[in-house]
């Protein structure tokens, strides 16, 4: 009983302590409230213009330029035009008609790899964020580090963690690698240029 007490005496005066610390942080100013300018810098946009007149479909695959005119409607850029462009690994091919299997996927791999990096971190922390609580919840109970991961809900979690790490680090050398070799091997190549 008198251990008990002890314990709860314990966690209380540690609840308590990081009630007044999250307090404090959350009273303290930072000085980022006074730098912050008082209009906001979000812009408003609208679509103008969607330009498919590059695009071709051959099959299941969309191939080609698809442009898109935007107007900026509110914001430090008010009233401006801007004009974007998305080229597809199939207009690389079309304009070059000497490009090799490993150059298409070279060229797929730089673009792939901004792409790879943006959903890495983010999803990461998505996989990681999901089951901290459920660990914070057993490291309260008590349950030793070295018996906390032999759990069968954290293994779980955490296996299911790297697998999805694995898919989405492999998800853009996969593509890069089937778009380089549908668009270059030698047969398709002619059917794509023949635009059969």
């Amino acid at each position: 009983m008198q251990h008990k007490n002890a314990r709860f005496k314990k966690e209380a005066a540690l609840l308590v302590v990081f009630l007044f610390l999250s307090g404090v942080l959350f009273a303290v100013p930072t000085g980022f409230e006074e730098r912050a300018p008082k209009k906001s810098i979000r812009s408003k946009g609208e679509v103008i213009a969607v330009d498919n007149s590059e695009m071709h479909q051959r099959g299941i695959i969309r191939t080609g330029d698809q442009g898109v005119t935007l107007e900026i409607l509110n914001g430090p850029f008010e009233g401006r035009i801007l004009k974007g462009s998305n080229p597809l690994l199939g207009q690389l091919v079309s304009k070059r008609k000497d490009i090799t299997v490993t150059e298409a996927i070279g060229s797929g791999l730089r673009v792939g790899r901004a792409v790879v990096g943006t959903m890495t971190t983010t999803l990461l922390l998505a996989y990681s964020g999901g089951y901290i609580t459920l660990v914070m919840a057993f490291m309260a109970q008590g349950v030793p580090l070295a018996n906390l991961f032999n759990l069968i809900y954290v293994a779980a979690e955490v296996l299911k963690t790297v697998v999805g790490s694995f898919g989405l680090v492999m998800v853009a050398p996969f593509t890069a690698v089937v778009g380089g070799f549908i668009f270059c091997g030698k047969s398709a190549r002619e059917k794509f240029l023949r635009g059969t």
